[in-house]
Parts: structure tokens; sequence; C-alpha cells
């Protein structure tokens, strides 16, 4: 989900001599619900997403959930996406509704071994193709016809909470990340030590330097970037702390 991210960044200098906030294991969480939009193909059809990742040190979990409402029982329907900057469809399950037009269709990473596919109810494994589900960017419902008649587009999520608490140490250096966004506001926090004394370091989101500060005596920074929308977060893939010859000292990718 590689693009610019517009971003004011807020440089804390009065907190510069703290240490980097311990955080215990890695996480990362994303939560979000989006309401499908009807394609015009029935006027009744409507549906939900909801989508939930939560990786914490080694474990792992996976799932999109979505419930269909005003389908026609008696015909059958594709669920596809559209992943990452893929221009081509990613079938992912044939179901048909049932008696009242109605679908609830579940993948999960541990789903069951035999998926159940039958009533309008679909219980399955989530393909890896899918796999982490930041790659899903739109989710579509067609037609035997292949006209789309119910679209979610995950990138403009209608509610979502977005978690990372990284370690991105490395040496002598020891750097903390957190990025906190909802669907009110979003931040990105790196907070470093071991660095050279009296130099410039920048924070950069894509490649793009959002902001620069001077290392104080002790060699500690504490750089802030508020997103002017908090949404963007899902276009941020890398977070880099850079020298002052453009090298990256610490770096991650999203998610």
């Amino acid at each position: 989900m590689a693009g610019a991210v517009a971003l004011g960044l807020t440089v804390l200098a009065d907190e510069a001599a703290k240490k980097p906030k311990t955080h215990g294991t890695d996480i990362f969480h994303l939560s979000l619900q989006k309401r499908m939009v009807n394609g015009g193909v029935l006027a009744g059809a409507s549906g939900r997403v909801d989508v939930h990742l939560d990786t914490q040190g080694k474990g792992n979990h996976q799932d999109v959930h979505l419930q269909l409402t005003g389908l026609d029982a008696s015909a059958s329907y594709q669920l596809a996406a559209l992943l990452d900057d893929d221009t081509n469809l990613t079938q992912v399950v044939s179901f048909t509704p049932d008696d009242e037009g109605h679908a609830d269709i579940h993948l999960r990473d541990k789903g069951p071994k035999h998926p159940d596919n039958k009533n309008g109810h679909v219980n399955a494994q989530l393909p890896p193709e899918l796999q982490p589900i930041t790659l899903i960017h739109q989710l579509l419902v067609s037609d035997t016809n292949g006209a789309t008649v119910l679209s979610a587009d995950l990138t403009a999520p209608d509610r979502f909470q977005y978690l990372v608490k990284r370690d991105l140490s490395t040496g002598d250096i020891r750097a903390k990340l957190q990025i906190k966004s909802d669907n009110h506001k979003g931040q990105v926090r790196l907070d470093a030590r071991g660095l050279q004394a009296g130099s410039q370091y920048s924070l950069a989101l894509n490649g793009n330097v959002a902001g620069s500060e001077t290392a104080d005596h002790e060699g500690k920074i504490n750089l802030r970037a508020d997103l002017q929308n908090a949404a963007d977060i899902f276009a941020l893939s890398t977070v880099a702390l850079l020298d002052a010859s453009a090298n990256a000292v610490v770096s991650t990718t999203l998610p």
C-alpha cells in the first residue's frame, strides 16, 4: 500500500531526554468495518464487512466476515477481492444465499479443514493470497453475469482502529515505534537513543521526510508525526529514521 502520506510533524523537544518506553512483544492490531455499496443490480441488496488482524509476538489471527442481505435466493454469487496494486480481481469463493436472500461469509486464517458452504453460510479458510488482509483494497460480490451487486472499499472504512508497537533496535541503537490511528486521529511516534549527539535525524514515511530534529547531548530523540487524515494510515508501508546522509538508521515495513 505504498504511497505519499500527507502528514504534519510535531517534535516533542521537551521529551527528548526520556528513554524509549518498553512495550514487550511487538503488536499489530487492525479492525475495520465497512458498509457495502449497492451496484444497482438488486435494489434491496446490502452488506457489511468486518475485518480483523491481530499479531502479538508469534501469535497471529486474521479474519474477514461479510453479512449480506437482499440477494436473490435462487441465484449464485461470487466473492472477489482487489489486492494491493493489482488490476485483476482475485476470485475468493462462490456461494448461494439462503431462502430469505441472506448470506454469511466467514473466512479465517485458522478456519475449518473442511469448508462449510451451504444454506447461505460459508465458513472457510482465509485464502493465503489474501494474507495479510492489509493487501485487500476492495471486496466485490458479483452475479453470474459478472455484474457487481455489492462492493466495499476497505482503504476508506467507516470505522477502524489501527495499532502498531514495534521494537526497531539494532546494534547500540535502541528504538521503539508506535502507531495509533482511528476515525478521529492518527499518529506515528518514534523514540530512539544511542544516536550521534548533535547530529540531525529525519523521520521518513514511505520514503518521504516528514520532519527532522537534532539528537540531544545524550544521543536521544523523540519524533511524532500527526496524520492530517487519519485514514492515510492505510497508505503507510514504510517507516525509517534517517541520518544526515539519508541513510536508514532503523526502519520497518508495515504491516
